[in-house]
């Protein structure tokens, strides 16, 4: 109500306000310039085609871009699992929640973001100079099924974002994107961030 749609407070500074102000300055700058165009020419693509597509879908053909916007949406079904743990946190401590709040922001910021912008630089097929790709942001159903296990539900997340980065260093090393090490490098700090703060330790300390 107040973040997305400013109905409370300045509905300038909520996402709503921010995105008038988005096509506010793109009428201004095609008013100035007819010509100026802000974007790749990318398209939605999707790994598999969706099942519940109600018309065509871009297939990915290229196999590199398919990898790449696999951990995209992996990337995506982690963030959600972090927040889907942040508001029905059981047990953890005032610092866990706010890591958790920590580490699902910096997968939107740190993981969404980059590896968004990387996708629209890669072919969805064979043409090299074809369409790009655009996320899809597919999940699978079971990523809302919550664990209502504390550690169990630490322990997956952090495993999660721990493979994350594993396949962002992996990529980084096969394909022509260097921001792709840059994610994996910070996925890897989210890994630690939750590993220091994993429920249990403090009962092992303790003991």
């Amino acid at each position: 109500v107040e973040q997305g749609e400013g109905a409370r407070g300045d509905w300038r500074s909520a996402h709503f306000g921010i995105f008038v102000g988005i096509l506010e300055e793109l009428r201004s700058m095609r008013e100035a310039d007819p010509t100026f165009e802000p974007a790749r020419d990318v398209v939605p693509a999707y790994v598999h085609e969706p099942d519940d597509a109600d018309a065509p879908t871009a297939i990915i053909g290229n196999a590199f871009t398919a990898r790449v916007a696999d951990l995209f949406d992996a990337t995506y079904e982690t963030a959600l699992q972090a927040l889907g743990r942040y508001f029905v946190h059981s047990t953890e401590s005032n610092e866990q929640v706010a890591t958790l709040a920590y580490v699902a922001k910096r997968l939107m910021s740190r993981g969404l973001l980059p590896l968004g912008i990387a996708l629209t630089e890669l072919p969805v097929g064979s043409d090299l100079y074809g369409p790009r790709a655009g996320a899809s942001f597919t999940i699978v159903p079971a990523t809302f099924y919550l664990l209502p296990h504390r550690n169990a539900a630490w322990h997956v997340l952090r495993h999660r974002v721990g493979e994350l980065a594993d396949r962002a260093a992996e990529l980084a090393a096969e394909g022509p994107l260097p921001a792709l090490l840059k994610v994996s490098t910070d996925l890897r700090a989210l890994e630690a961030r939750l590993a220091a703060e994993m429920p249990g330790r403090e009962d092992v300390e303790e003991g």
